[in-house]
């Protein structure tokens, strides 16, 4: 009986030495893979044979593709923008092609766009900070109709700009230090039992949340939406909108004689199409968000009990001052415009019926309506708070330790959406702010979140959490990610991109001044993040070349014909460094490419040496 054949294993060495030509066939000249002169057919000619299969496999190795993807084109604006300021009017070029000067055109309206969308924010004045409201009567409103309610999808909520500077952050935001003296390491014990209860209203009946064992996501896995907004509708919504966005039938008191009350809560198994399960009745109702299960215990521990000596009533004027203070690097003024005025509105919000504000003392009530909104806001992915850094809010909750202690209760002794939610939040803002202590809290005792699984969101866009605290100069927290053992080179942004390339490729090129950020290289490069030329490219234009030097000397000794096969290279040396360092640079390259075979490339090499 015949035997069918076998692929031919291929050996490495023998791709690389290849690659020039293969390279030369299927992007300069635009040679199709299959077909009559195809690559594979006239490498076939020359001697060289492999399947289609094995050759996309090489080419996503090589990370090899004709067609421009999202950062090469940031990067493609960029050159040009320098190119045009040094008054050079060499054209970009792609796969050895020039980009033609309409498509980065078209590229950059279309980012501009984009941006604009998560850049617009709204000051507000001190007239915009509502007054405490002494009265317990609520006046209302027409009743609004449930359908109107939009959701926010959870990925774009989490990618809305939340630009955090260290400076922005001490290191104790949410400081989970001090369960060393409150006795509350405790909880961790409790992370495995039956979930801690958290939703009891004295007054009104409480609403459970029911979960089925076999719905809770698996490790790495996100929600599609936000917590609230999947109780909500399951329908999409703008990233500017969000549950505190006050469109009109929300920016005005809440009327309790209309509305939906939430009887049961059951997770489907299946998260396509995700809806929670609710049951319409006639006025008299009210709604219950999920984030409430968090919200209702801290009312009922810290506002509705005596309070601790940490919790000192102030009024409304320094509260926002404080809050001001902590979302600020600029010193605080009387005026706290950056404060948006629906999180100390005396209004009642779609979701806080049932928590009987208004029968709170009038020292605690103005802080309570802002806490509790700003844990709804955690919870939901930050949304609602207008371009406020995610760093800045956790500062001002940190202040509260009794606030402190019940999230880290609430975050170890439940299983459920919202802890989760609550924990990936958080977790992401303290890889912002570089805090290693809440970092390591986390990752030590939830199991929520992982080093190397858990998928960040910024600006639209996914990383690693080794690329968000990167992309963010969190050396601290870059350091404590390597020493857990993270895939330094994993990306959701193709092969050839990794934390190193997002460090280079999207820093201001005056960086390199800063010891820190050369601190955050040398950690990346020890740790064995891989070198390719583009980075290298980008180093070059740097204003200090350490940078580049760090990176030619990394590359010339490990994979040197990076730097031989890439023509062109030794010009863009020797124009961007000083004579004796390119020199020391292209005698190197040569050097150790010499303790290899030579092939062609070498000797083109050889030729753009000036």
């Amino acid at each position: 009986m015949p035997t069918l054949p076998t692929t031919q294993h291929i050996p490495k060495q023998e791709w690389e030495k290849r690659k020039g030509r293969i390279v030369d066939l299927y992007l300069t000249h635009g040679v199709k893979l299959l077909g009559h002169d195809g690559v594979i057919e006239t490498m076939a000619k020359e001697g060289f044979t492999a399947t289609k299969s094995q050759y996309e496999l090489q080419f996503r190795q090589w990370g090899l593709h004709k067609y421009m993807r999202r950062h090469e084109l940031d990067r493609a604006i960029q050159e040009r923008k320098q190119r045009r300021q040094r008054g050079d009017p060499t054209p970009i070029t792609f796969a050895g092609k020039a980009i033609p000067n309409s498509r980065i055109d078209r590229a950059e309206r279309l980012l501009v766009r984009q941006k604009g969308q998560h850049n617009e924010t709204a000051l507000l004045d001190d007239d915009n900070v509502a007054q405490e409201n002494t009265s317990p009567q609520i006046p209302t409103v027409e009743p609004y109709n449930s359908a109107t309610i939009n959701t926010v999808n959870h990925a774009e909520a989490q990618g809305i700009d939340q630009v955090v500077q260290p400076s922005d952050l001490a290191n104790d935001v949410i400081g989970m230090s001090f369960h060393d003296t409150f006795g509350a390491s405790a909880y961790m014990d409790n992370a495995g039992t039956t979930d801690l209860a958290t939703f009891d209203f004295s007054v009104q009946k409480s609403y459970d949340l029911t979960l089925e064992p076999s719905s809770l996501p698996g490790d790495g896995q996100l929600f599609v939406e936000s917590i609230d907004s999947q109780f909500l509708s399951g329908n999409a919504m703008n990233i500017d909108e969000s549950l505190f966005s006050l469109p009109p039938y929300l920016d005005a008191p809440f009327d309790p004689g209309a509305g939906v009350e939430l009887t049961s809560c059951t997770l489907p198994n299946s998260f396509a199409g995700l809806h929670w399960h609710r049951e319409t009745r006639s006025k008299g109702h009210q709604i219950t968000l999920p984030s409430g299960m968090i919200v209702a215990k801290i009312m009922e521990e810290i506002y509705s009990k005596n309070r601790s000596r940490n919790a000192v009533s102030q009024p409304n004027l320094n509260l926002a001052c404080q809050f001001s203070t902590d979302i600020n690097t600029r010193p605080c003024s009387n005026t706290f415009t950056p404060a948006p005025r629906h999180l100390f509105a005396t209004h009642i919000f779609i979701g806080e019926e049932h928590y009987q504000f208004t029968k709170l003392p009038n020292d605690v009530a103005c802080e309570a309506r802002l806490n509790t909104r700003l844990i709804t806001s955690v919870v939901n992915g930050f949304s609602g708070l207008q371009g406020i850094p995610a760093a800045g809010i956790l500062t001002y909750l940190n202040r509260h330790q009794d606030t402190q202690l019940l999230m880290m209760e609430f975050l170890c002794s439940n299983s459920n959406p919202v802890a989760r939610s609550l924990a990936e939040n958080i977790f992401q803002a303290a890889l912002q702010a570089d805090n290693v202590v809440i970092l390591n809290y986390l990752l030590d005792h939830s199991h929520f979140v992982d080093a190397n699984e858990t998928v960040c969101f910024y600006e639209g866009q996914r990383y690693t959490p080794l690329e968000m605290a990167t992309e963010h100069h969190s050396i601290r927290a870059v350091s404590a990610l390597i020493k857990r053992g993270v895939d330094i080179n994993k990306s959701f942004s193709g092969s050839r991109f990794n934390a190193l390339t997002l460090l280079i490729r999207f820093g201001d090129r005056r960086l390199t001044l800063d010891e820190s950020f050369l601190g955050i290289v040398d950690a990346l490069l020890e740790a064995g993040a891989m070198i390719w030329v583009d980075q290298i490219r980008d180093a070059l234009y740097y204003k200090d070349p350490r940078l580049a030097i760090r990176l030619i000397e990394k590359c010339a000794s490990q994979t040197p014909q990076e730097l031989i096969s890439d023509t062109g290279l030794v010009g863009v040396i020797v124009e961007h460094l000083e004579e004796e360092r390119a020199t020391n640079m292209v005698k190197l390259i040569m050097q150790k490419w010499q303790e290899r075979d030579a092939d062609r490339n070498y000797r083109n090499f050889l030729l753009d040496i000036p």
